[in-house]
């Protein structure tokens, strides 16, 4: 049998509980699901799922924005009022 450590790992309160319970529900306990997630990466060679972003209502508009070719930059006709609008 190999030995075991220990690992301290600092995490929101309200995201341990909900965790907890979620794992209580498939029949393990925190440590169970830290090592099936740590197996996974050492095979998978790197995190074993896609990590996604949300991001909020103002990133998303800006999002569209700039697909659109809106907002991108400032027009400029010469290199002296581009490096003052950088410098400001």
């Amino acid at each position: 049998m190999s030995k075991s450590s220990n690992i301290i790992v600092r995490v929101d309160s309200e995201l341990k509980q909900q965790s907890e319970e979620l794992f209580k529900e498939m029949g393990m306990n925190m440590s169970m699901a830290i090592n099936i997630f740590l197996k996974q990466s050492i095979k998978e060679q790197g995190i074993p799922f896609k990590i996604t972003n949300n991001p909020n209502k103002k990133t998303i508009k800006t999002i569209k924005k700039a697909n659109q070719g809106k907002n991108l930059s400032n027009n400029f006709t010469n290199m002296e009022d581009l490096f003052e609008d950088l410098d400001s």
